[in-house]
């Protein structure tokens, strides 16, 4: 990331708290960048001892914006009485506008593809067997891997609790209201919902969910760049099944994980 943007975001004046924890966690998005920069490609394993460590400090700085972000973020969790096939659970999130709730969604999908980095890093150190992550006789490798794994479900979870706020959800008729919502709601969730469709860590049942969300997007709001993110998703599962290492090991733990 040119170092200009950087400069310039810290040095914003006139600022809101709001406005405030958004920039912190662009300054956050800006970093994974330069992270990612820094590898000679997609899946460099030159350094992954520099590269998990560095990961792993930005990801605990990503939590630590989730728990101090400002009351005007804080968001309620609706319970359902009753399943409803448009909530992916039995709870959606109600935000206090569609601003802050595409900023908790930026800041999921960042945190998606931080441990993302995290967990590709630590199984190729499996499979080398070379690291200087481990130390006093505690693998830090597999309590990492089962943090990030855990880390990455409870987001996605997180992200599909949140699309039916931006697709008009009404629990009064338990579905999503007649009235199609705005155009921007819909592309608010594109990178979102395919950010969680394309990780490995999710259950078909959810996979195909979030597809059939991008297909609702593209159906019903006309905005037909959900179409192959939709049909991308839905091959995902076939991409896992040829590579089934990015989804499994024997060396990961299978408690609480929910791999397919």
């Amino acid at each position: 990331m040119p170092d200009i943007i950087s400069e310039r975001s810290q040095d914003l004046e006139f600022e809101t708290i709001e406005q405030a924890a958004a920039t912190s966690l662009s300054n956050l998005a800006i970093r994974y960048c330069n992270l990612r920069a820094s590898m000679t490609s997609f899946q460099d394993y030159s350094d992954p001892d520099r590269i998990i460590s560095t990961a792993c400090a930005l990801d605990a700085e990503y939590e630590v914006w989730a728990r101090t972000c400002p009351v005007p973020y804080i968001y309620q969790t609706a319970t359902l009485s009753e399943e409803a096939d448009d909530v992916f659970s039995d709870h959606y999130h109600v935000y206090p506008s569609v601003w802050i709730g595409a900023i908790w969604n930026n800041y999921r999908s960042a945190r998606i593809l931080v441990n993302g980095l995290i967990l590709d890093q630590l199984r190729y150190l499996y499979q080398s067997s070379e690291s200087n992550l481990l130390w006093e006789g505690h693998c830090f490798d597999q309590n990492q891997i089962l943090t990030s794994t855990n880390t990455l479900l409870q987001l996605c979870h997180d992200i599909c609790a949140s699309i039916p706020y931006f697709l008009g959800y009404s629990p009064e008729s338990t579905s999503f209201s007649g009235q199609p919502p705005k155009c921007a709601n819909g592309n608010l969730l594109l990178w979102p919902l395919y950010t969680v469709g394309e990780s490995g860590v999710i259950s078909d049942v959810m996979r195909s969910w979030v597809a059939g969300r991008l297909q609702w997007i593209t159906d019903v709001m006309g905005i037909r760049q959900a179409a192959p993110l939709a049909h991308s998703v839905l091959k995902r599962q076939e991409h896992l099944l040829w590579k089934p290492e990015l989804v499994s090991s024997d060396s990961i733990p299978e408690a609480g994980v929910g791999v397919n």
